[in-house]
């Protein structure tokens, strides 16, 4: 077993992996003792048909993993880079970076310093924002059999677009569940407009263009960056009372969710 995991014990151990795995992951080989590494897995597909994307903060292909209990620090870091380094001199499947893993706050500079380092950092932030989308993936492909599809929409945004088409006990056809993953960017009333309408184009339009109308839909948003003043009036004024003339209505439910930073469901 591998320092960095042998360190958390094995049932936190097994929860990560089992998190890894619930993302999409491949997990290929866990505590490499050759090379001190925790997890070598293989990323989900950038843009699937049905499933989770490749999570917008990653490497894409073969990815190593390092998990800490404890704060990062640049040697640690330097350490987890040259593990990679020393493999993919040795191997013939190589590793496109890897993804630290510590339930801890991680500081934008250092963020920016370990990115470089082609060494992606999984915070607490994000793990739990990460663990939001593959709670809500898991919900509605297991238990109500809708075709469920993340949807990539840049950098930093992804959508689950969450078809429930009739027969079936709810009002609403599509639900969106959107992320934002960027602890640099707060949520304002301008970003969302943009995203939602977008969403509108690529996803609503067609089935509306296809005679379904009136429209019922519903909206949660997911933010690890904080939100601005006011937010959920503005997007009330500017998008939902614009869409009901559409025939598009957007369910109100006021339900926001606990242990991380996201804004109250619309």
């Amino acid at each position: 077993m591998g320092e960095r995991a042998k360190s958390i014990g094995e049932e936190a151990e097994d929860k990560i992996w089992n998190l890894l795995a619930s993302l999409g992951y491949g997990i290929q080989e866990t505590n490499i003792a050759k090379y001190d590494i925790d997890c070598i897995a293989e990323s989900p597909p950038e843009k699937p048909k049905v499933g989770l994307a490749n999570p917008r903060y990653s490497p894409r292909g073969l990815v190593a993993f390092e998990v800490r209990e404890s704060t990062i620090s640049k040697e640690r870091v330097e350490d987890f880079r040259k593990k990679i380094l020393k493999y993919n001199r040795e191997n013939s499947n190589r590793l496109n970076g890897g993804i630290y893993l510590v339930d801890r706050r991680i500081s934008l500079p250092m963020l920016e310093f370990m990115k470089k380092r082609k060494i992606w950092g999984w915070d607490d932030r994000r793990l739990r924002l990460y663990r939001e989308k593959a709670n809500a993936f898991n919900y509605w492909f297991n238990k109500e059999k809708a075709f469920t599809t993340e949807i990539p929409m840049d950098s930093h945004t992804s959508y689950l677009r969450i078809s429930t088409p009739p027969p079936k006990k709810f009002k609403h056809i599509l639900y969106f569940s959107v992320f934002f993953d960027n602890p640099a960017q707060k949520l304002s009333p301008k970003i969302v407009r943009y995203i939602m309408n977008k969403i509108k184009k690529v996803s609503i339009y067609p089935l509306i263009e296809l005679g379904i109308r009136p429209m019922n839909v519903f909206f949660e948003f997911y933010s690890i960056g904080g939100l601005s003043n006011r937010l959920r009036e503005e997007i009330y004024k500017s998008v939902i009372e614009p869409w009901k003339a559409e025939g598009i209505t957007v369910l109100v439910k006021p339900e926001p969710f606990v242990d991380f930073r996201t804004f109250t469901t619309l």
